[in-house]
């Protein structure tokens, strides 16, 4: 539908959340990372499948197994992956700013967002240790994104001037359309 009206999607129209802490030193990022875990998988079964799995999102039967596993009936589609599986999959990323950096261009080489949202902290990260993952994604980690960013020729939405709706986009076709 949208290349018929003239639109063809590209890095605007992605986005990414990736689970990254960053600390000073390797071993507390290991430890503040495993925080993720704390409430793997739990909130699936509190949302309405038709809000946490809405159509188009999954295969049919890809969402029959979530709307199974919310009411009860059937274990969690996604299984119980262990801390190290997802850090091996490169669904958890932790690190020193050194080790992260690599990490994330990988991501943004593959991915091609223009979004990515960078999800620091979880469970019962300390105070300190959330605030120094906070400032090490904003003084180190983001402005190398963006760096990589710009030399992977990734705009974001704002810069791609991509529409958030036909009646704000300014390089379509115009569309008969029988009613306003």
């Amino acid at each position: 539908m949208a290349l018929e009206a003239g639109y063809e999607a590209g890095p605007e129209n992605r986005g990414y959340l990736q689970q990254v802490h960053v600390s000073d030193s390797e071993e507390k990022a290991e430890k503040n990372a495993r925080q993720f875990l704390w409430m793997q998988g739990e909130f699936t079964g509190l949302a309405h499948p038709v809000w946490s799995a809405p159509s188009g999102y999954f295969s049919p039967e890809h969402r029959r197994q979530f709307v199974e596993f919310a009411v009860g009936r059937a274990e969690s589609p996604r299984g119980r992956p262990t801390f190290e599986k997802q850090v091996a999959d490169g669904r958890v990323i932790y690190g020193t700013p050194d080790t992260v950096i690599p990490k994330l261009r990988h991501v943004l080489e593959e991915t091609r967002p223009s979004i990515y949202g960078l999800w620091g902290n979880d469970g019962s990260v300390s105070n300190e240790d959330a605030r120094t993952c906070i400032r090490l994604l904003g003084q180190e980690v983001m402005p190398a994104m963006r760096e990589i960013g710009k030399e992977l020729g990734l705009k974001d939405p704002f810069e791609a001037n991509a529409p958030v709706h036909l009646r704000y986009s300014t390089d379509l076709k115009q569309m008969p359309q029988a009613a306003e």
